[in-house]
């Protein structure tokens, strides 16, 4: 009497699983559509559609079936609805382009004046206190001593 050798465990994930894992990240892609303007919604309805054939072929058991679907309705309707939203709001900006950019550069010329003006303020007054710092300014006479004495006139 021989025993048979226990089997050893399966390193394969239970059947069904792959189909379940696909028909999520397809809920996922899809619900992600409207924060990429569609782009992810597109993977999630290949995800969907793949999860869904593999439903059909007896692959995967129990609810994956209802959630390959849901995959698929929820990409479907976010590539519809990412261009029904993103391309009223792409029209708006071809037409108001030019708005946009005066007004960008209204704001950064009102930005470049402020910056001058207060560069300007600063330097003004730290100036003044930088000329009392420097010893060689003290013993400087005024421009009208540095006239030559034959230039002068004497009333």
């Amino acid at each position: 009497m021989t025993e048979a050798p226990p089997e050893a465990p399966s390193s394969r994930p239970p059947a069904g699983t792959n189909s379940r894992r696909l028909a999520i990240a397809s809920i996922i892609c899809g619900a992600l559509g409207i924060v990429t303007c569609g782009v992810s919604a597109v993977l999630g309805l290949i995800l969907g559609t793949i999860a869904l054939t593999r439903c059909g072929r007896g692959m995967a058991p129990g609810r994956s079936r209802g959630l390959a679907i849901a995959g698929v309705v929820v990409s479907g309707f976010m590539i519809l609805g990412g261009a029904a939203i993103d391309l009223p709001l792409l029209g708006l900006l071809i037409i108001f382009r030019n708005e946009i950019k005066d007004w960008t550069v209204d704001i950064w010329e009102q930005a470049q004046d402020e910056a001058e003006k207060e560069q300007d303020d600063f330097f003004g007054e730290e100036m003044d206190r930088l000329d009392l710092l420097r010893p060689h300014l003290w013993l400087t006479p005024s421009p009208a001593a540095c006239l030559c004495p034959a230039a002068r006139t004497t009333p």
